[in-house]
């Protein structure tokens, strides 16, 4: 998949580990937008980083409240591994 056809989409799933739900927005080839609800889908965090994503690989890279997650794409699933563990998105 190539870094132009990620730009725009929406990835969401709930982190089993917390039971909060995570929305991932690639704005462009190097921004993406994390945003995290409550249970209750109140927002808990929403924040704006920076990322490096690798065309040949599907594997990808972003910083979040200090902590590196990392994860990789393939087809309409993204695989997401953060300070709490490894779950998976959906392409929205």
């Amino acid at each position: 998949m190539k870094t132009f056809r990620l730009i725009e989409t929406v990835w969401v799933g709930t982190n089993p580990y917390t039971g909060y739900k995570v929305k991932v927005n690639i704005k462009n080839g190097s921004k993406c937008i994390v945003t995290v609800y409550t249970r209750k889908s109140n927002l808990y965090n929403q924040k704006e980083c920076n990322c490096l994503y690798c065309d040949t690989t599907g594997t990808f890279s972003c910083e979040y409240n200090n902590h590196t997650i990392t994860g990789k794409i393939e087809g309409n699933t993204m695989t997401l591994t953060d300070e709490y563990g490894t779950y998976t998105l959906t392409k929205k």
